[in-house]
This record gives C-alpha cells, structure tokens and sequence, in this order.
C-alpha cells in the first residue's frame, strides 16, 4: 500500500544524485517492515542471474558455434514452442548471422520501445545525446558471449555495481545489511566450471540450480519455465496512485523553474490521458 512519493523524498534526502537503480530504491517498504521486526540482516537472489541461476539460454548459440547439430536440434525441440522447433532454428540462425545493418535496425526498434516513454524535452535529449548513449547502453548490454564466459562479462556490467550500491545506501540508512549469497566467489567459480548441458538441458534453462532443490521446493514450482515477473511488481501502480499529487506538486512550481528546462511534465499527462495507466513495469525507470 502507499504510493512512490515518499519513496521519490527519501531519495532526495539521501542519494547525492538521482538514483541509477530502482529496484532496490522501490523495494523501500519491505526494508521498513523488516527494520519494524529488528530484522539486521537480509540475504539477496541479486547475481543468480547473471551466474549460477542464469537462463543459460546461449548454450544453443554455443552449440551452433560449435557444429554440434544433433544436439542443438533437440534443445530447440524442447523449447516452449516445440511445436514448431525450425522456427526457433531459423530464429537463431538470424541471431547468429544476420547482417549488421539488420543488427542495427532491430537493436534500435527495440531500444526506441522504451526511449520515447522518457520525460526529458527534446532539444534537451538531442543536447544530451540521450539517444546516442542509450543505443551504446544497450548494445553494451546485449553483447553475446559464449555461456562460459556470461557470469564473467555480466556481473561486469555497470548495472551490478549500481544494484549494489543503492542497495546497500537503501538498507543502511535502515541499519540493515544486505548480503548476497549468490554472487559468493567459489560459487560463482564452480558455476563456470560446470559443463554447459548442467546449465541449460533440453529447453530447460537454471537446469542445475533446478535439480539442486530437489528435496526442498515441489516439482511444480522447480520445473515452471514461465516467464518470470518483475522485480518491483508494485511500481507502477505506486506511481499511478501518486500521480495526481506528482502533476500537482510540479504545476504549483514556478514558469522559470530550472526542471522545465530539462523535463516535459506534458508528456506524461498525455501518456497517461490516452492510455490510461502507466508502460509496462520495465519502462518506469525512465519515466524518472
């Protein structure tokens, strides 16, 4: 319950600049309640992953490198649509070889998805080259590597640092320690030296972490390949109930303030009186 303006004032209080990760900054209720029961320590899924619960979905994509046809014909058979598995070989096959230039298309459709929901003005983001370092962001991020070599390239990316960061800021201030159990470093080293058919095994990705919780969680959760939720599944709907008083607050603000140089409060009011709600959970970060 609650909305995110109290979330958004506790920033402004204690992070020296805007926040560069949500996830752990909307998490603010479940931090309150735990310091509520003198909870001092909670332990994170945060690096599963990125490492030993990671999708491990490139295991095709290695198969294919390597020549190993048989193999990877079956794990695309076994996928979710296993009805149709020479549509997910055609899929990959474009993945793998496409032409740079349709590379290039399809990583700025993709991008551009989630950049025309942002607030800033346009001559301000054309100043900025927000589009520019968005598309590099994303591109930085979508690199593919070979499946040994994920867990090591990606709790490498920026984004780990900045989920660390924030959250140990969210969580202090509490008087709580955050711990993360699986970015712990022999496990993390033991997962790269598992053979990659323990990883991803017949459509099945986290195939290893699956099997090793055989005694302690029921089949119908081990095994459920659904796509998985969001982190914050609450944001939107605590952005949507504060929305009003947000629009408010920034009317009541002077025609000269130095927000309205950079933002378009505009935009949101039109994003929200057409469609009636919020984008989709993934793309508040740049609603902020």
């Amino acid at each position: 319950s609650g909305g995110i303006l109290p979330t958004l004032e506790w920033a402004a209080r204690y992070c020296d600049e805007p926040p560069r990760n949500i996830v752990s900054l909307y998490n603010d209720q479940l931090y309150e309640a735990a310091a509520g029961k003198q909870v001092r320590v909670l332990l994170s899924g945060f690096g599963g992953n990125e490492g030993v619960s990671a999708a491990a979905d490139d295991r095709k994509r290695d198969l294919l490198r390597s020549g190993r046809w048989g193999e990877l014909w079956r794990e695309l058979s076994a996928q979710a649509d296993r009805r149709h598995p020479g549509a997910a070989w055609l899929r990959l096959l474009l993945g793998e070889f496409n032409h740079p230039v349709v590379a290039s298309v399809l990583k700025r459709t993709l991008f551009w998805q989630r950049f025309r929901y942002r607030l800033a003005h346009d001559a301000f983001a054309r100043r900025q080259g927000m589009w520019r370092r968005g598309l590099l962001y994303s591109r930085q991020q979508s690199v593919p590597v070979r499946l040994s070599q994920q867990p090591i390239y990606e709790l490498a990316l920026p984004t780990v640092a900045h989920r660390l960061e924030y959250g140990h800021m969210s969580t202090a201030a509490r008087r709580i320690e955050y711990r993360y159990p699986l970015l712990d470093a022999e496990l993390v080293s033991f997962y790269l030296a598992v053979p990659s058919h323990l990883k991803y095994y017949r459509g099945i990705g986290r195939y290893l972490f699956r099997r090793s919780l055989d005694q302690w969680v029921p089949d119908a959760v081990r095994w459920n390949t659904a796509r998985r939720a969001s982190a914050n599944p609450g944001s939107v709907r605590r952005l949507r109930q504060d929305h009003p008083a947000m629009m408010a607050r920034l009317r009541a603000l002077p025609a000269d303030h130095p927000v309205f140089r950079y933002v378009d409060i505009e935009k949101l009011s039109e994003r929200v009186r057409l469609q009636g709600g919020f984008p989709r959970e993934r793309s508040t970060a740049l609603l902020l």
